[in-house]
């Protein structure tokens, strides 16, 4: 080892030194303190944007399941229209001069299949619509 100075300018010196690493300390604690700050709020900036995308891609998915429901309720509608208005047309072709009562009991081969037909016709156009 190295003989330690005495005296007080040997105690200045000493003082100075341990002033100057202290201060050296300090300013390598404060740069690594704001480096860490730094990170953190590059963190939350990034955790920030993720969450305003995600809502984002939210209410973008939410528009396009708004549209799809709208076009599906459109397109029950319009067949909708369609299965009222051939039941209407049925109602109707039923209700002009036939008595179907009548015409059963006198003809049944005639009358049964087309009866048939037409049940066979609604039901399908009602499963479709139920589908």
């Amino acid at each position: 080892m190295f003989p330690l100075p005495t005296g007080i300018l040997a105690g200045i010196k000493i003082f100075g030194v341990i002033a100057i690493i202290s201060s050296l300390g300090y300013g390598v604690k404060w740069t690594y303190d704001k480096h860490l700050e730094a990170i953190d709020n590059a963190i939350n900036q990034v955790r920030l944007e993720t969450a305003i995308q995600e809502q984002r891609l939210v209410e973008e998915i939410t528009r396009e399941l708004e549209l799809q429901i709208e076009a599906e309720r459109l397109l029950m509608q319009a067949e909708l229209s369609k299965t009222r208005a051939t039941s209407d047309n049925l109602r109707r072709m039923l209700s002009i001069d036939h008595d179907l009562d009548r015409l059963l009991q006198r003809k049944p081969g005639l009358v049964l299949p087309r009866v048939n037909k037409g049940t066979e016709e609604v039901l399908r156009d009602l499963e479709e619509l139920t589908r």
